[in-house]
């Protein structure tokens, strides 16, 4: 299957432009929730934080990441199952759906931690093996990059199961691997591209600081979960109706 990374962003943020009633609808709870913890956070997190003050900086981190759950799951329901799925979701739901989701969710940070790990120890291994000069750093450092890539890959292919799992299908990691074979790269790009887009946008609004900074993190974030959601939507959808892709520009 041919997969045109620039022409799947492209429809990515025409898709998420057009449903932006949708986005308000779902996101205004998770935009509310991360520009206040953007907000507060850096109290928490100073030298003279108690231990009691950085327990609640935790608490709003982890605040920040269950709180897009229930959009992502509309937002994976509307794509696979159609608008009338997502129009019937209240606006803010956290039931068996959403611990499903994030019971797949930290299954695939596990597999990925254990990549990483894994990959840590062989870089380890390498750098003592050629006596730790400067070949050794350079080989490292080559050999770390290729790493990410590679297990940036593997967590792609099998995060497929967030799709399966936010629409009440049988979930394996087999199944989203099998779903994803061919796939590997253009996956990975179309999700580093919405990944840098993010990044640079939240970095833009840290320099404004303030207020502003807040809602344009919260912002930034809501519209970055619907975005992935949406490539991965796209494609389960695709692959399972044996469509193309990526759709034809229109004439």
């Amino acid at each position: 299957m041919t997969f045109s990374v620039p022409s799947m962003v492209d429809e990515i943020v025409v898709y998420c432009v057009r449903e932006w009633r949708m986005l308000v609808r779902h996101g205004a709870i998770p935009f509310a929730v991360i520009a206040i913890a953007t907000l507060l956070l850096p109290r928490y997190f100073t030298q003279e934080s108690t231990t009691t003050d950085k327990a609640l900086g935790a608490a709003l981190v982890a605040a920040q990441l269950l709180v897009c759950l229930p959009m992502v799951v509309t937002w994976y329901r509307m794509i696979v199952l159609g608008k009338d799925e997502a129009a019937h979701r209240p606006l803010f739901a956290f039931g068996a759906r959403e611990w499903r989701l994030l019971g797949w969710q930290i299954v695939v940070m596990l597999v990925g931690m254990a990549i990483f790990i894994a990959a840590a120890i062989v870089l380890a291994g390498v750098y003592y093996v050629l006596g730790q000069g400067v070949l050794a750093i350079m080989l490292c450092i080559a050999l770390g990059l290729a790493g990410v890539l590679f297990a940036l890959a593997i967590i792609n292919r099998i995060s497929f199961v967030f799709a399966l799992a936010a629409t009440d299908q049988p979930v394996s990691l087999r199944a989203s691997w099998d779903m994803t074979r061919g796939l590997t790269w253009p996956l990975l790009w179309t999700l580093s591209i919405i990944g840098l887009g993010e990044t640079i946008v939240v970095f833009v609004g840290d320099l404004i600081g303030g207020i502003a900074a807040a809602a344009i993190h919260g912002a930034a974030t809501v519209f970055a979960f619907a975005a992935m959601a949406t490539m991965f939507g796209f494609v389960f959808v695709r692959i399972r109706d044996g469509q193309p892709l990526t759709a034809p520009k229109p004439a």
